[in-house]
């Protein structure tokens, strides 16, 4: 299957959802705060989902939505760059999303760690270059910073997103 940027689409949503239909590639968990994190790769996408006491927070960079997602917070398309900003659980998650060519390179801006980088590379569509997911993450007291990169070599386009998910002191 051939994705494209043009059909991607950045959610952020509420409630619990089935990823499976959404083929999870690979899958890990971190512990921030007292909080559950699951990172997921998808074919061709991401899912991050947070998991607090009674309630369920989830970020998707899809060519689709989640089958059953609920109403999103936030919804943005990924052909042109793009913020966005909600706030729901004691939760503050502000988003920004830029596609760029891949001539100007792939990697990750943040300072990530080697334990912190999770990433997969799908075969390739066309003999050339592989298209790549790239998830790092870098959790503090209270903030946890997420970046990806999705690239799509047969157009030689990518798109980064970067989010920041902030908890109330208090939380």
């Amino acid at each position: 299957m051939n994705h494209t940027i043009d059909e991607l689409l950045y959610r952020l949503v509420t409630g619990p959802l089935n990823l499976e239909p959404l083929r999870v590639i690979a899958r890990r968990t971190i512990s921030w705060r007292d909080l559950s994190v699951d990172l997921n790769i998808l074919g061709a996408s991401h899912a991050l989902t947070i998991t607090g006491d009674g309630w369920q927070l989830s970020e998707l960079l899809t060519c689709r939505p989640a089958p059953d997602a609920s109403d999103a917070l936030i919804e943005l398309p990924c052909e042109s760059a793009v913020s966005g900003c909600a706030r729901i659980f004691g939760v503050e998650c502000q988003v920004r999303i830029a596609p760029f060519n891949l001539s100007e390179g792939s990697g990750l801006r943040l300072p990530i760690a080697p334990e912190t980088l999770f990433a997969h590379e799908f075969d390739s569509v066309d003999g050339g270059p592989s298209p790549v997911t790239r998830i790092g993450w870098i959790a503090e007291r209270n903030v946890l910073r997420v970046e990806t990169i999705h690239t799509y070599p047969e157009a030689g386009r990518g798109v980064r997103s970067e989010t920041v998910f902030t908890v109330d002191e208090e939380a």
